[in-house]
C-alpha cells in the first residue's frame, strides 16, 4: 500500500511518523501490561516494600525499559527502510539482534582482558611469596645472626626487624592487583555500553542496588570491619599479660578463642552497611539513560532520512 498512500498525497513525514509512533505505542502498551502484572506479583507475592525510594526506582526501571524497547523498534524501522524485500530484512534483523544482544557485551570482557590484563590470585600469591623470600634473603646476607630469625609469619625464616617492611611490600602488591581489577572492570563497562543491552544491564543493576558502585561500597564496609577485627587481634597479641600467660600455659586456649569469636560476632552484628541513595545511583547511572536515548534517536534519524529518499517503485 506504500505506493498508493504516497500517490494519494500523504507526506512522507506524516506516513513515517504515523507508522513509527503507532507501532511503538502498541508495543509499549503490551509491555506496560506485562510490567503491571509483574508489579502486582511483586507487591502481593514478595516482602518487597514499594515505599519511598523503592517506588521511584521501579518507575525508573520502567522508563529505562521503554527506552530499550524504543531502541530495538528503531532498529527494526531502519532495517525496513534500508531493505526492499522481507527475506533480507529478516536475515539482517536476526544478525543485528545477535550482534547487539550477545556478541558486543561478550566481546567487551575479552577486549578488556587484553587491554588491562590482571594476574590470577594464584600468581599474586606466588609473587608475594617470592618477594617476601627475597627480602628475607637480603636481610640474612646483611645480618646472618641466627637469633634474629623467626618463623611466625608463614613465609619461611623471616626476621622480626623487617617484618613491617615485608608487610608493606606485600600490601603494595595487593593494592596494585586490586587497582588493575577495578580498571579492568571500568574498561569492560565502557566497552559493553557500545551495545544498548550493556547500558540497560548496568542501569538495571544500579537501580536495583546491585551495581558496580554498590559492590565497591560494600567492599569498603567489609574492609572497615576486617580492619577493626585486625586491630582487636593485634591488641590482644601485643598485650604483655597475654604473652606471659601463653608462655606459662595459664589460660584455656578454647575459651580464649571462643571469646575472640564472640567479639568478632559483636563487631559484625553492630556494623552497618551503607546503601547508595537514589541520588547517588542516578549520578552513577545517568550515562546509561543518556546512551539509551541517543541510541534510539540516532537509529530513528537514520531510518527517517533513509525513508525520505526511499523509492517505492
Amino acid at each position: 500500500t506504500l505506493k498508493l498512500l504516497l500517490v494519494s498525497g500523504a507526506s512522507r513525514v506524516s506516513f513515517f511518523g504515523g507508522k513509527f509512533l503507532g507501532g511503538l505505542l502498541s508495543i509499549w502498551t503490551a509491555f506496560t501490561a506485562a510490567f503491571l502484572v509483574y508489579l502486582i506479583a511483586l507487591v502481593f507475592l514478595t516482602p518487597v516494600d514499594l515505599q519511598g525510594e523503592t517506588s521511584l526506582r521501579v518507575v525508573l526501571i520502567y522508563a529505562a525499559s521503554l527506552l530499550h524497547v524504543a531502541v530495538f523498534f528503531s532498529i527494526g524501522a531502519a532495517i525496513s527502510a534500508l531493505t526492499r524485500h522481507a527475506a533480507p530484512s529478516l536475515i539482517l534483523s536476526l544478525f543485528l539482534w545477535m550482534l547487539i544482544v550477545f556478541a558486543l557485551p561478550g566481546l567487551s570482557s575479552l577486549l578488556a582482558q587484553q587491554f588491562v590484563p590482571v594476574d590470577s590470585q594464584q600468581k599474586v600469591a606466588r609473587t608475594k611469596l617470592e618477594k617476601a623470600q627475597a627480602m628475607e634473603r637480603e636481610e640474612e646476607q646483611r645480618n646472618p645472626t641466627p637469633n634474629t630469625r623467626s618463623n611466625t609469619a608463614g613465609y619461611g625464616e623471616r626476621h622480626d626487624e623487617i617484618r613491617h617492611l615485608i608487610n608493606a611490600e606485600l600490601q603494595k602488591i595487593d593494592n596494585e592487583h586490586q587497582r588493575r581489577k577495578e580498571l579492568q572492570a571500568i574498561v569492560t563497562t565502557n566497552l559493553a555500553r557500545v551495545s544498548p543491552v550493556g547500558s540497560l544491564t548496568y542501569l538495571y543493576s544500579a537501580l536495583s542496588r546491585n551495581g558496580l558502585e554498590d559492590a565497591a561500597l560494600y567492599k569498603r564496609d567489609l574492609l572497615d570491619i576486617r580492619n577493626e577485627m585486625d586491630e582487636e587481634i593485634t591488641s590482644m597479641l601485643q598485650d604483655p599479660d597475654f604473652g606471659r600467660m601463653y608462655m606459662a600455659g595459664g589460660f584455656d586456649m578454647t575459651e580464649e578463642f571462643s571469646n575472640i569469636a564472640a567479639g568478632f560476632f559483636d563487631i559484625a552484628r553492630n556494623s552497618e552497611f551503607r546503601r547508595l541513595t537514589l541520588g547517588e545511583t542516578i549520578a552513577s547511572a545517568w550515562i546509561d539513560f543518556v546512551l539509551l536515548g541517543v541510541f534510539a534517536l540516532v537509529v530513528t534519524a537514520i531510518s527517517f532520512v533513509r525513508f525520505l529518499v526511499y523509492d517505492p517503485r
